[in-house]
């Protein structure tokens, strides 16, 4: 029997000032991503094309790219994607380098009802179970 790897996204959107405070801050994470089965994505054209395959099981956003304007497309991609069961997680410097208005409409675009602040509160799925 065939067990395919799982595939991990890694998103990585943002422009050359967040991905080297990234890879700075977090060289070690980067590495132990690395170290499972991972796929990377520097463009929007690139995730959309990975996160159409059925090997992705899982997408970090590592930073704000994906707040963007310009990544619409992707961005109700993705929602697909989480609605559909697939796991996204936002983390690292995702939130220090979104403007709020991106924010609010990205969670827009996910059918949440979030708004940008501080928040403490439960996780949020999108899939149906």
């Amino acid at each position: 029997m065939v067990v395919s790897e799982v595939q991990i996204l890694y998103l990585r959107l943002g422009d050359n000032a967040q991905i080297s405070v990234f890879d700075h801050l977090y060289q070690s994470v980067v590495a132990q991503v690395a170290s499972v089965s991972t796929k990377e994505a520097e463009n929007a054209a690139a995730a959309q094309s990975l996160l159409a395959t059925q090997s992705i099981k899982a997408v970090l956003v590592v930073e704000a790219g994906l707040a963007w304007p310009k990544n619409k497309p992707l961005q109700k991609q993705s929602a697909s994607y989480a609605q559909q069961g697939g796991t996204i997680i936002f983390c690292y410097l995702f939130s220090s380098f979104v403007p709020p208005p991106n924010m609010d409409s990205l969670w827009s675009t996910f059918g949440l009802l979030r708004k940008y602040g501080a928040y403490h509160g439960p996780l949020s799925t999108l899939a149906n179970e």
